[in-house]
């Protein structure tokens, strides 16, 4: 009797420890697939990369064609009453035409910061490898 209550200890603890291991190795398991945390640590190990790949994705985003929608007026809604006065349509286009132009300054400005900035980081980078 006494050597199977020893047997029986010695299993029990043993489970008890296979348990253990087995949840230490489910918890690194979950970490490895968790998507946000390696994403995150791929940006951070090489963000030159991401950098072009974004910039890569919006030029070729840049190239889809605008969405047309096709809008039904009815003849008695403001929004017809808007197409009829063309006071409004004018007022639309000057709007447009000065969001035109002040997009048309702001443009270069913003393109030197970020090619600036994006030398700066590279020059850094290349300077710390």
């Amino acid at each position: 009797m006494d050597k199977s209550s020893e047997d029986k200890s010695a299993l029990t603890q043993r489970l008890e420890e296979d348990r253990l291991r087995m949840a230490v190795e489910a918890n690194e398991v979950k970490k490895s697939y968790n998507l946000s945390n390696r994403l995150r640590e791929s940006v951070k190990k090489e963000p030159w990369y991401w950098i072009a790949a974004s910039l890569l994705a919006g030029f070729l985003l840049s190239f889809l064609p605008a969405r047309r929608k096709k809008i039904y007026l009815q003849a008695d809604s403001p929004s017809a009453q808007e197409t009829r006065n063309p006071s409004t349509k004018e007022a639309k286009k000057d709007r447009s035409r000065i969001a035109d132009s002040v997009w048309s300054l702001v443009k270069p400005i913003i393109t030197a910061f970020v090619g600036r900035e994006i030398y700066k980081r590279a020059r850094m980078a290349h300077h710390i490898t």
